[in-house]
């Protein structure tokens, strides 16, 4: 009685209303795309149809939301009642934890692809046949205006561009929804190929990156394979139906585990995320970090579900008490990949890799939430994924919007501020709330999930506290990346009196800065009322993982912050004291007159510097700051398949070589997507 609203929408029966929900996208994608294929793409109706795309599922998600966070799963099919065990059945899992996760694809993920999409910024190829009305177009990436042009044609990789990021949400959501094995791996698949498919428009054939399509499709299909096996021994087919039966053993629990570890770009896989964030436009990249990898660490949480037994653990190692069951391979895996990334992080300046990196370190906390397995850290794991959502969106919509993030020819910057140009405050703010909620700093988002898993391990193998350890060294080197990354922005600052900030602009919102903005916000409220979350449902998303007899061990609510059974958090107090202490700095130098000196960076460089930024004159090369770590940023143990995986450099040395040594990263982005890509199939330097 109490799943009656489930039924359906009205007289609209329930499989019906799922399959509008998560096709319609798709629909609508595809009439995008025959509409702009005939030459009638106008820029009001691609808008108007990309919208529809991203409301329509919004609306029924709205419309069928009071029938959320009451904790009953309810399982259906598309087609009929859903109740057939063969792989291939399209079933569905209607559950908080699908809820939330398609929450997250139709508020955050869907529109930022979408908005990246329109405004266009796909390399334009003469090979790829693009003409000459489409490559104007597309040059121009700001001039997104309805009105300018109403009557010409919308550019061809806009309208492909809109047209695909409508069909990624489509599969997102069946990723989301689904239940039976063969039904999530073939939508995963389609996912990773039209995430593929979106940084490869305007591309031509000859240079299309190949090694990062097998790369992305190896993921769901070993996946696939290894849950067979699972499904086979546990006497199901579908996910939901092998929670608890703990009948697999250790080889059978850790296949599934290093395919999630493969496809979310875990260490030793995290080549092919930091390569194809090289060779991906802007819209591209978003998809691949904030869908193609959150996509990865959701079903991470439903092979979790899957492999666990009736107390809330993975098959076991030995017989110690506590347990280690298999879920350390996660936990290693993570802490590695995480420690990893910061160290490389250190050695580049190039705002891909350090995003690339930023990303496989959110993944490298969600599996070791997951390889924890209490209930504490799979409650950090929930919230992790969706402050690794909003943080990464808002530091790629900040520098698209900056103007350090293009398809084709990128400038060098700090933050989102390219050199030479002024510094707009108010994006460098929405950069630098994305960046804090993805170290942990504390008062931000990312503290939070990091709190509950660490804290977590108090009652967990004491194995698994020096690997915690371990991650919380590599955010420590992360946030020296950071801050040494964003210096630069801060060396032109220009001195503004307090009672001047208003004149001086620091408020103004521009129209590309909007998305970043709303990101950013969302973030930093996240970290400020931490406790929300966990009020208006977090335990319904978590237990939606875990064994019911688990629930009730979960943190508790209070008004400030949360408690669990080891320790506590209460950032509503530290909050308050923050807004005390800046409304009394705030007055009392209301009519001062501040004068701030540029700071001094580094030591003045010993070239001449001329062609050289005038932010970097006294800022040394990441390799000469950290030269005793030269070696660590290209070992092959640092970066395996790294020959092969990365964009290493110029195939030849230029003809002025430099006098400082060449970014050990091989992160440098200048020049085409197409140069880039033929110097690949070429062949490049270690």
């Amino acid at each position: 009685a109490s799943r009656q609203q489930w039924k359906g929408l009205y007289f609209v029966p329930l499989p019906v209303t799922f399959g509008i929900l998560i096709f319609a996208p798709l629909v609508l994608g595809i009439v995008l795309y025959a509409i702009g294929a005939s030459g009638v793409a106008r820029p009001r109706l691609a808008a108007g149809l990309a919208i529809a795309g991203a409301l329509i599922p919004l609306i029924l998600f709205a419309a069928l939301s009071t029938s959320w966070l009451n904790n009953v799963p309810l399982r259906t099919s598309l087609f009929g009642n859903g109740s057939g065990q063969a792989w291939w059945t399209p079933a569905l899992q209607l559950d908080d934890f699908a809820m939330w996760g398609a929450l997250g694809v139709m508020v955050f993920i869907g529109p930022l692809v979408l908005w990246l999409a329109w405004r266009g910024g796909f390399a334009v190829s003469q090979s790829a046949g693009g003409d000459e009305a489409s490559q104007t177009a597309t040059e121009d990436a700001t001039d997104t205006s309805l009105i300018s042009a109403p009557a010409q044609p919308l550019a061809r990789e806009r309208w492909q561009g809109l047209s695909v990021a409508l069909a990624i949400e489509s599969a997102a959501l069946a990723v989301c929804f689904g239940d039976g094995v063969g039904w999530v791996a073939l939508w995963w698949l389609v996912l990773v190929a039209l995430v593929w498919l979106l940084g490869e428009l305007g591309t031509a054939a000859s240079s299309f990156d190949r090694i990062s399509a097998v790369a992305l499709a190896l993921g769901p299909i070993l996946w696939f394979v290894t849950m067979l096996v699972v499904g086979n021994g546990g006497g199901s087919y579908r996910v939901s139906d092998l929670m608890g039966t703990g009948k697999t053993n250790l080889l059978g629990s850790i296949l599934p585990e290093l395919t999630i570890a493969l496809a979310a770009g875990l260490y030793p896989f995290l080549g092919w995320v930091r390569r194809r964030a090289q060779l991906t436009p802007p819209a591209g990249l978003a998809a691949l970090l904030v869908g193609v990898l959150p996509a990865a660490l959701f079903i991470g949480g439903r092979t979790f579900a899957a492999l666990e037994d009736t107390s809330g653990l993975t098959a076991r190692i030995g017989a110690l008490t506590p347990p280690i069951t298999t879920g350390i391979v996660w936990v290693v895996l993570g802490a590695v990949s995480i420690a990893i990334s910061g160290l490389l992080s250190l050695g580049t300046r190039n705002a891909r890799a350090l995003l690339a990196n930023l990303a496989i370190a959110q993944g490298g906390w969600a599996l070791m939430a997951l390889g924890i397995s209490l209930p504490a850290a799979i409650y950090g794991y929930v919230m992790l994924l969706a402050t690794m959502v909003v943080g990464l969106g808002a530091m790629i919509a900040s520098q698209v919007a900056g103007g350090t993030l293009k398809a084709d020819y990128e400038l060098d910057g700090a933050g989102p501020r390219p050199f030479g140009l002024a510094t707009r405050p108010l994006n460098l703010l929405i950069w630098s709330i994305g960046a804090a909620s993805l170290i942990g700093l504390p008062l931000f988002a990312g503290f939070d999930p990091r709190h509950l898993i660490s804290s977590s391990t108090l009652k967990a193998s004491q194995l698994v506290i020096p690997l915690v350890g371990f991650a919380w060294a590599g955010d420590v080197l992360f946030a020296i990346a950071l801050l040494r990354f964003l210096a630069p922005a801060f060396a032109n600052w220009e001195p503004v009196a307090i009672d001047r900030l208003r004149s001086a602009g620091w408020w103004r919102l521009a129209p590309e800065d909007v998305p970043g903005a709303l990101l950013a916000a969302i973030a930093l409220v996240a970290g400020i009322a931490s406790p929300g979350f966990l009020a208006l449902g977090g335990h319904n998303v978590a237990g939606a993982l875990l064994q019911s007899s688990l629930t009730q061990t979960g943190p508790s609510i209070g008004a400030y912050g949360y408690v669990t059974q080891v320790s506590q958090w209460l950032p509503g107090f530290a909050w308050i004291a923050a807004l005390l202490l800046g409304a009394i700095v705030l007055l009392s130098l209301a009519k001062a007159r501040v004068v701030v000196p540029a700071p001094q960076l580094a030591a003045e460089a010993t070239s001449d510097g001329e062609d050289a930024p005038l932010e970097l004159a006294t800022l040394n090369e990441p390799d000469a700051a950290w030269s005793d770590l030269s070696r660590a940023f290209g070992a092959g143990v640092t970066v395996p398949g790294r020959s092969w995986l990365e964009t290493m450099g110029p195939a030849e040395p230029a003809e002025d070589p430099p006098e400082e040594a060449a970014d050990p990263d091989g992160d440098e982005t200048s020049g085409s997507a197409d140069a880039e890509r033929e110097q690949q199939k070429t062949g490049g330097q270690a």
